[in-house]
């Protein structure tokens, strides 16, 4: 007596039941508490990559799959509405995505004007008060766009790298000098 296939199972109980969609599917599967401790184990080793399709191949199917019924009055890459609450596809998956970058820029932001980062001044209260790191024309120098950089480059990579590529369209030669508004100059402002 030969058994089907786990995936066979799957779709054999999908269609039988009419009540069962593929996102409650979705949404029992990666419900991990409750679990048996192979069905932890398979999910590991989908999500650390070692099968044969990974995470971002089924995310790129899921992406065009979800494109085919996009709503073109349907707000995508909502900041303000959390993802969870929306149950379009295309309006989901780009909130999801817009709203994790905003809130991992959001955390390099916090961490680049951190005292220890380099990043802060203070400015004084009164007049007499000593302030170490007290903003004024003395405190630049011949490194201070250097200096700067590499400040955010360290502490904020993903904000640099977004700030630099919206600086530096790609229509421009990325080789070629500016004159008169060189993009790291205006990414470090």
């Amino acid at each position: 007596m030969s058994y089907p296939e786990p995936f066979d199972q799957i779709l054999q109980v999908l269609a039988a039941a009419d009540h069962y969609t593929i996102g409650d599917f979705l949404v029992d599967l990666f419900h991990v508490t409750g679990r048996s401790e192979h069905h932890g184990k398979m999910l590991g080793v989908f999500l650390r990559g070692n099968t044969m399709y990974g995470v971002g191949e089924v995310l790129e199917q899921f992406d065009e799959v979800a494109g085919q019924f996009e709503n073109p009055r349907e707000h995508l890459y909502m900041l303000t509405t959390p993802y969870k609450s929306l149950k379009s596809s295309c309006a989901a998956l780009t909130s999801y995505a817009a709203q994790k970058v905003r809130d991992r820029l959001s955390a390099e932001q916090y961490v680049a004007v951190d005292p220890d980062s380099g990043l802060h001044v203070f400015t004084p209260r009164k007049k007499a008060e000593p302030i170490k790191l007290r903003l004024s024309w003395d405190t630049y120098g011949a490194t201070t766009f250097e200096d700067v950089q590499a400040i955010l480059t360290k502490h904020q990579p993903l904000t640099f790298h977004f700030i630099q590529h919206l600086a530096n369209p790609e229509h421009h030669d990325l080789g070629k000098e500016y004159r008169y508004r060189p993009p790291s100059f205006v990414c470090i402002n």
